[in-house]
């Protein structure tokens, strides 16, 4: 009897395609490990992978439920990739939401952080109305304000405050206090104001406290140029602060995520607060699908974080991020 041989099975240029896109996403996405280590000023294509790392992991789970449903191994790749990236998910999703322990006679502190980015016609007042309330409901002790100057200057008027940073004129920074202030300071890079920094004094405690905002007006006309100049500004923030050795808290908008170099050189010996008792999704900016998170509380080891909760409203398109905080 002839053996009959079985014939090959030709591999189409179909399969071969969406073999070498399955792998190419998949590799794309585990460099995307790497770019909060990347500095966009020597590598600047792995850096800014971090960007689209949320469409990157959403394109792999889609190709792992695809392949999976046509019985196809090379599911594996995508797979791989998402596991590398387990880092990615636990910035993203908090799931245990657990609070820090207090006693009585701890020293507490409650700041108030937001970047105020209004739809044109949007009444600066009616806001700075809805800000005081939210401040009083929370018994918020410090205020950290960033973005639309206008909304800074109702929120003074309306708040009844006493103490208040040093006023920047055409800054959008400011710091309000229920506590004197001291020592106010503002960081600047080539003329452009990017940090206000001041001393609050409550009892017989001094906190440094800093309210930045990395997305200052710098020239930047690309994605790469705007990291390039966060990375300068957040060494040169660090850098100024680099000889506290008090309590600090830095409270503000980086303008970029978490996985970028610019976060990587922020938080470098600090607490990000949210990723120690922060709870559900970390996005601060609608829509919050995206999971754009660009405001961070940073505290360092003088410093224990407690509680963080982001508060949304309607009129305004990141959220007011308040924490709790023991000295």
């Amino acid at each position: 009897m002839k053996k009959t041989r079985r014939k090959k099975k030709k591999i189409s240029w179909v399969e071969i395609i969406e073999t070498a896109a399955t792998v190419f996403v998949a590799v794309v996405l585990v460099l995307c490990v790497l770019t909060k280590y990347m500095d966009p000023r020597n590598s600047p294509y792995i850096a800014l992978l971090g960007t689209i790392s949320p469409v990157l992991v959403l394109l792999n789970l889609l190709l792992i439920i695809f392949l999976v449903i046509r019985r196809k191994l090379i599911f594996i790749f995508p797979l791989i990739a998402l596991i590398v990236n387990i880092g990615y998910f636990k910035h993203v999703w908090i799931g245990d939401g657990h609070n820090g322990n207090t006693e009585a006679g701890d020293r507490l502190v409650k700041v108030m952080s937001c970047k105020i980015i209004l739809d044109e016609g949007d009444n600066g007042n009616s806001i700075s109305q809805s800000l005081k309330l939210i401040a009083d409901h929370n018994d918020v002790d410090v205020i950290c304000l960033q973005g639309n100057s206008e909304a800074h200057t109702d929120l003074e008027d309306s708040i009844n405050w006493k103490y208040k940073s040093q006023d920047v004129p055409k800054s959008s920074l400011s710091i309000f206090s229920k506590y004197p202030i001291i020592d106010s300071k503002v960081y600047d890079k080539n003329g452009s104001i990017y940090a206000v920094g001041c001393k609050i004094v409550k009892e017989n405690d001094t906190i440094c406290i800093v309210d930045y905002d990395l997305n200052v007006n710098n020239g930047a006309t690309s994605s790469y140029g705007s990291a390039v100049e966060s990375v300068h500004i957040a060494e040169n923030l660090r850098l100024n602060l680099s000889g506290i050795t008090q309590p600090l808290l830095m409270a503000g908008s980086l303008n970029q995520n978490f996985n970028s170099y610019a976060y990587h050189v922020l938080s470098t010996d600090l607490m990000d607060v949210f990723y120690y008792r922060g709870s559900g999704l970390s996005a601060t900016l609608k829509p919050r699908w995206l999971l754009r998170q660009e405001q961070f509380i940073f505290c360092n080891k003088r410093i224990i974080p407690l509680a963080i909760i982001y508060k949304w409203e309607d009129w305004n398109q990141s959220a007011l991020i308040i924490s709790s905080l023991k000295l």
